[in-house]
């Protein structure tokens, strides 16, 4: 219960640069609203790289190969 009522004392995808998997074919979250929320994160200083799947809400249910191979790259491994 401590968890939800201690204050934050800093935000890592401020600080440590990230990796979005946008999905194309996101009916849940539309391309462009990704794409937003990226916008958003950056505005505030974050550095995020975009990686683009044509993919729906679930790349990994639908594209678990390509999922997969893009988890292991931004993960340092080279492929």
């Amino acid at each position: 219960m401590g968890t939800i009522h201690a204050p934050t004392t800093g935000a890592s995808w401020k600080t440590i640069p990230s990796s979005y998997l946008l999905c194309e074919q996101d009916r849940a979250i539309p391309a462009e609203a990704q794409e937003a929320m990226v916008d958003a994160a950056r505005e505030l200083g974050a550095i995020v790289e975009i990686v683009r799947l044509d993919s729906g809400h679930s790349p990994f249910l639908s594209k678990p190969k390509e999922t997969v191979e893009w988890i292991r790259g931004v993960a340092g491994e080279k492929l």
